[in-house]
């Protein structure tokens, strides 16, 4: 398997305790060496007496040596590599894990699964990069779309102040939700469809829209811990991270001490579902969150 994404911290965690330090790897080396020395000199007979008769000497010596080296794997992709074949070996990676089954194993979970963002990340994502173009559109042609709301010199004015005022909320909403340094992508089953999870995705120094980039609608083979499992009847919400999901647990809470509860509520129900149809906000069960260690193809 090819790592696309990879969770340093935990790789290094969990190898760290396997391999009882960092995985080494060894190579050994083996030859033979053959060195030898003669020295000859030669006499002739009519010259016996002033030159030696001939005489030789030598020296022979066979030598064979043996190394080896060791040395740290030096790529982080190699380490996850050994590493998975270790977790394989200890049988400590659930190949079959059933998102509709509970389970109280601790051990890793390897998904078949393809891999989208959540809707309130790519929406605030495509706001942030049209508005701009949007507001640009409305002052050069607001005219010609409707001449008694973009006739007043005075709207076109504002739309400028209106222009910047959404590009902060749009910025203040977007640094809010990558505070947690997670991104979450929605998990479906690649034969069926069907979603069976959220995905949490480390960003550690990585940039949020590279990796989105990389982990947009692929199907990958996803390993990490699970952090959460729901049955049926149950949700994950999708916009739990966000300070939204604050907003309105304060604004509920405000509104409870009143009279106007109830009508609160049956407004807000209709609100979610308009909200839903626009932006899918939960995750209905049965259903997993899953901590990623590494994304691989």
């Amino acid at each position: 398997m090819e790592p696309v994404y990879l969770n340093e911290k935990m790789v290094l965690n969990c190898a760290a305790y396997l391999f009882k330090g960092v995985a080494m790897e060894s190579e050994a080396q083996e030859g033979k060496k053959t060195s030898g020395k003669l020295n000859i000199s030669l006499g002739f007979k009519f010259l016996n007496e002033l030159i030696s008769p001939v005489s030789g000497g030598g020296e022979l010596a066979k030598e064979s040596t043996s190394t080896t080296k060791t040395a740290r794997r030096y790529t982080m992709g190699g380490l996850h590599m050994t590493l998975i074949d270790e977790l394989n070996e200890r049988e400590l990676i659930n190949h079959d894990f059933k998102v509709s089954e509970s389970s109280s194993s601790s051990s890793f979970v390897q998904l078949d699964v393809v891999l989208k963002p959540v809707d309130f990340y790519s929406i605030l994502e495509a706001l942030k990069i049209s508005a701009p173009l949007i507001c640009q559109v409305l002052q050069n042609f607001g005219e010609k779309i409707n001449q008694k709301v973009f006739g007043n010199k005075k709207l076109k004015d504002d739309i400028k102040k209106y222009e910047e005022l959404i590009a902060n909320v749009l910025a203040e909403l977007e640094g809010d939700y990558l505070k947690s340094g997670q991104l979450e992508m929605l998990m479906s089953c690649p034969t069926t469809g069907k979603q069976i999870g959220v995905l949490d995705v480390d960003l550690a120094d990585a940039d949020a829209l590279s990796i989105k980039a990389k982990l947009t609608d692929g199907r990958f083979r996803v390993i990490g811990r699970v952090s959460r499992q729901i049955g049926e009847g149950e949700a994950i919400s999708l916009v739990q991270r966000t300070v939204l999901s604050s907003i309105l647990s304060i604004v509920e809470k405000v509104v409870t001490a009143t009279d106007g509860i109830h009508d609160y509520q049956a407004g807000m129900n209709v609100a979610r579902g308009l909200a839903q149809q626009v932006c899918q906000l939960n995750l209905s069960g049965p259903a997993v969150r899953v901590m990623a260690m590494s994304v691989c193809i």
